[in-house]
């Protein structure tokens, strides 16, 4: 060894020896503080009709510190969760309320942070419902830009009966005075076309200035798709995440990575290195702005669409302090807030330590991972059948949507 060698080496040594946690320290930056807001699966069950998804918080700090903030006995379907803009209130996402008093599949709930006042925002059923007064409300549906109305229905919140539109005329009766919303299922007769591709725009508040900022690589020969999905603006309004999911045209194989840009089109860099069949999705921002949290779903067969295990995971937006926060392959669609963690802990006595999560690369190399495999068009005919099925004889996933 070269004397600047062995120098070096001894400098290390005495570095080592003076400031042990030095070497760990510039490893492993701080987490940011924090209250991280997910779902989670409770029942652990491999049964998809025995799921109970509620919503949890978790210590960004100390992720073994978490509270159960609903407590939902029944099979259903949460996600979405995001804090309000003062961190009293979080918002998500269910099935739980429609009860077949709604053409809405999905409700919006509203929760204070603490786990009091949960109160549906959206929907009609068990919760919230619209004593009162009712009356007619009468409406136009109005196809849109190029396009030529062909047959709707419409419904209103508390209302469980639908009407029908002629030439886009409706009268629906026995309205709530309390009901928020009106929906229209519409079926168009228009037909277009376009590239498939998908990208970052921006514009102006008014819907102005429409600008791409990025767009992931296109090949016509590529036996892959590239889209963009899930965009996310950091605190300070300086940067956007956003994720790009790449799948085989036959399905055989998928992935999804985690990217940012600068707001003015500059500085792309990838953060995660995902490979078949690992699913990053669900990106949110530390209220800091120094990193991230997302999940990962694995998701062994895009036909059949079952998220075999999902965990939380964080990065910093440097790209460097890649940690894994939930082990339990039943967490996912994380929010990062501000609050102070309560004192009681959730045990979860269904919680069993995971077959081991395959390796995710953080600070990637630059360029997109390619697929090579031929067209399998086995697969795309499976596939079609299966999209083309009108009872959904698929089973759905088991902790959340892939991708």
């Amino acid at each position: 060894m070269s004397m600047p060698g062995r120098t070096l080496t001894l400098l290390a040594i005495i570095l080592a020896m003076l400031f042990p946690d030095h070497q760990a320290a510039a490893q492993q930056a701080p987490v940011p503080r924090g209250l991280i807001a997910f779902v989670h699966e409770d029942s652990g069950s491999p049964d998809i009709s025995q799921r109970r998804m509620n919503l949890r918080l978790m210590n960004a700090q100390n992720p073994a510190q978490q509270v159960a903030l609903t407590n939902f006995p029944v099979s259903l379907r949460m996600q979405d969760p995001v804090w309000s803009r003062d961190f009293r209130q979080i918002l998500f996402s269910g099935d739980f309320n429609n009860g077949g008093r709604s053409l809405e599949g999905m409700s919006i709930y509203a929760i204070n942070a603490n786990g009091t006042n949960l109160r549906v925002l959206t929907g009609f059923g068990v919760l919230g419902q619209l004593p009162g007064p009712t009356g007619a409300v009468r409406g136009q549906v109005v196809s849109g830009v190029g396009g030529q109305l062909g047959s709707c229905i419409v419904t209103a919140q508390g209302v469980s009966q639908t009407a029908s539109c002629t030439d886009g005329g409706f009268v629906l009766n026995n309205v709530p005075a309390g009901s928020i919303w009106v929906r229209d299922l519409v079926s168009a007769a228009a037909s277009g076309s376009g590239a498939g591709q998908s990208f970052v725009i921006l514009m102006d508040p008014g819907g102005t200035n429409a600008r791409v900022i990025y767009r992931p690589p296109f090949d016509v020969f590529d036996s892959v798709i590239r889209l963009v999905t899930q965009t996310r603006w950091s605190p300070g309004g300086q940067q956007i995440a956003f994720v790009v999911t790449t799948i085989a045209l036959d399905l055989s194989a998928g992935w999804s990575d985690l990217f940012l840009i600068n707001a003015d089109g500059t500085n792309v860099r990838q953060l995660t290195r995902a490979a078949p069949p690992q699913f990053v999705g669900s990106p949110t921002w530390a209220p800091s702005g120094q990193a991230l949290a997302f999940d990962i779903q694995i998701v062994p067969d895009l036909i059949q669409g079952v998220v075999q295990q999902s965990d939380i995971f964080m990065i910093g937006a440097n790209g460097a302090n890649f940690r894994r926060l939930t082990a339990d392959a039943r967490s996912f669609n994380p929010a990062w807030g501000l609050g102070t963690p309560r004192a009681t802990q959730t045990r979860d006595a269904n919680a069993t330590e995971p077959a081991e999560m395959p390796g995710i690369d953080a600070a990637a190399p630059s360029g997109p991972r390619t697929w090579s495999s031929a067209i399998n068009l086995d697969r795309i005919k499976q596939w079609i059948e299966q999209m083309t099925d009108i009872e959904g004889n698929a089973a759905p996933p088991q902790t959340g949507d892939a991708g």
